[in-house]
């Protein structure tokens, strides 16, 4: 644990593997009216690093300069780190002088590290009113915790499953990996005819679609109106049990299309390896704005694991 200007931040627990880390902290406050209306907290500048010095978690609100967590590493010209940028953070339980947060980020490939440094200088408290009025206080310190990861997260074995058909003939499959928490799918497809060839130049590109006008707008009239290519999605296992994505933040998942028929597809479900089975499909419904639904409007994708 560590202590500073009038906060002591604990770590409860730690959930690592290939995609997700989750940590559950305990802030015990010294002052009590710090937590009586707190309805969420969260730390402004964030670091997180490991034994190897890899940058797990680099966050930095405001000037990255004037915060002392630069003292903890040294780069150049950027600060990047393997987790995505996306968090999601909430409060659990509070009682009178406590407040027990988690924390959770996404990454497509997190090391196998056996510990992680937590370093954070800056928290933020968030109050509403009655009227709905939103108040922030700000609190500096310097807090330091390093925590020691249990063998199943450093030394986890990742599953491999591979393509063994699917009813869309474009489809590439890109990675299916299971790990503790959960199995990552990425792929690539098409959602349409191609207006053009990648190799074409800016001109002859430009002269296609002059050829093609209204056809071509279409892509930008879907795009304008949100509508999804893919959606209802899930997994399911030989045993006919439904697996859906895991929806832990905002970065465990992703979808885009590109106006020359490209469509580029990842997400993470709540598969674990206690639910996961030898073959597993994926079923998803399709927009017939993107595709052709006449004959099938769902993509239907099976895999298989890869034997050792």
């Amino acid at each position: 644990n560590s202590y500073s200007n009038g906060i002591n931040i604990d770590v409860e627990s730690v959930l690592m593997d290939d995609y997700n880390l989750a940590i559950v902290f305990r802030l015990k406050f010294d002052n009590v009216d710090y937590v009586r209306d707190v309805n969420y907290c969260n730390f402004n500048n964030l670091l997180i690093m490991d034994e190897s010095n890899n940058l797990i978690v680099t966050k930095f609100e405001g000037n990255i300069k004037d915060s002392k967590l630069l003292n903890f590493f040294d780069i150049n010209n950027n600060y990047p780190g393997i987790s995505n940028g996306n968090e999601s953070v909430h409060i659990k339980n509070k009682n009178d002088n406590e407040i027990i947060m988690t924390y959770i980020t996404n990454s497509s490939q997190f090391p196998k590290s056996h510990k992680l440094k937590i370093i954070t200088d800056k928290i933020s408290l968030h109050y509403s009113n009655d009227n709905l009025e939103k108040n922030i206080d700000t609190i500096n310190g310097n807090w330091s915790i390093e925590v020691e990861l249990p063998e199943e997260f450093y030394n986890r074995k990742t599953e491999v499953y591979t393509l063994e058909s699917s009813n869309d003939e474009n489809l590439e499959l890109l990675g299916a990996n299971l790990s503790q928490t959960g199995i990552r799918i990425e792929f690539k497809t098409k959602w349409g005819q191609q207006y053009y060839n990648e190799d074409d130049s800016d001109e002859i590109i430009y002269e296609k679609l002059e050829k093609i006008g209204n056809e071509y707008l279409t892509f930008e009239y879907i795009v304008d109106n949100g509508i999804t290519p893919l959606y209802d999605y899930y997994i399911v296992n030989s045993f006919g049990e439904k697996f859906y994505p895991a929806n832990s933040s905002d970065g465990d998942g992703g979808m885009s299309v590109g106006s020359n028929a490209e469509l580029n597809y990842f997400q993470i479900f709540n598969m674990t390896p206690s639910d996961a089975t030898d073959k597993i499909t994926i079923i998803m419904q399709k927009d017939s704005h993107y595709f052709d639904t006449t004959e099938n409007k769902y993509l239907e994708i099976v895999l298989s694991r890869k034997s050792d």
